[in-house]
């Protein structure tokens, strides 16, 4: 199945319980197939532009699976001509704008994905250094990478582990890491083999994440200095 359907698909199941409390499944066959390339394959701007204008079909009307089975290219690529009644449903789940952005910064990441509760963003790796769910920066560039596989970001906390942050993401491979989710390196991020990152979020552009992080990081020094204070003050 189509990691960029899956993962757009996942997004808008993401977005959809922390706005209203509700579990909804979407289908992502329908997503694939109405917005699949002629030779197969999703563009994850185009698969988010679909989303925006015309929302999200529901799971239970088009089957990811067929029949139980995993599904085939030629299952996935099925039109699944939805009725007007379905359409009209889909309009229930629209989301806003989307922005992108080109530095590969930890902190920009980490402000994009609070802004838009989660971010979806390409990766090129190979099979070995995804070997595990803690993902480190594999020793290739990224013309000589094997493949490329879209993730959904999830968390903007960093986890730390021997001493290196990592964020969580969650994966469309099943079976896969920590119960499907995964933990993608600072290095990783930084290191020019994650790309097309992009977040569901009214802001205009880059310039208004870095300005939000740099906001934060001035009110943490403020707090933490007032906290000094304070305590010198009781002493």
């Amino acid at each position: 199945m189509s990691c960029v359907a899956q993962e757009v698909g996942g997004y808008a199941e993401g977005l959809n319980t922390i706005e209203t409390g509700t579990k909804e499944k979407f289908s992502k066959r329908a997503l694939y197939s109405e917005v699949k390339e002629p030779n197969g394959g999703v563009w994850t701007t185009k698969a988010v532009e679909f989303w925006q204008n015309n929302g999200m079909f529901y799971e239970k009307d088009f089957a990811d699976y067929d029949n139980g089975n995993p599904p085939s290219e030629a299952f996935m690529s099925q039109k699944t001509n939805p009725t007007h009644a379905q359409r009209e449903e889909a309009k229930k789940y629209l989301c806003g704008k989307y922005t992108t952005w080109k530095n590969t910064n930890f902190e920009i990441y980490r402000q994009a994905i609070k802004a838009g509760k989660g971010a979806l963003v390409v990766v090129y790796g190979s099979n070995p250094s995804w070997a595990s769910a803690y993902i480190e920066k594999p020793p290739l560039k990224k013309e000589d990478c094997p493949w490329s596989h879209q993730i959904l970001l999830v968390n903007s906390k960093p986890v730390i582990k021997n001493g290196k942050e990592y964020l969580k993401f969650r994966n469309s491979w099943n079976g896969w890491g920590d119960k499907g989710y995964g933990y993608i390196g600072r290095d990783y991020l930084e290191s020019g083999l994650c790309v097309c990152p992009l977040t569901v979020v009214d802001v205009p552009n880059e310039t208004y994440i870095k300005l939000t992080s740099q906001i934060q990081n001035i009110l943490e020094q403020m707090i933490r200095i007032l906290k000094e204070k304070i305590a010198k003050l009781i002493k």
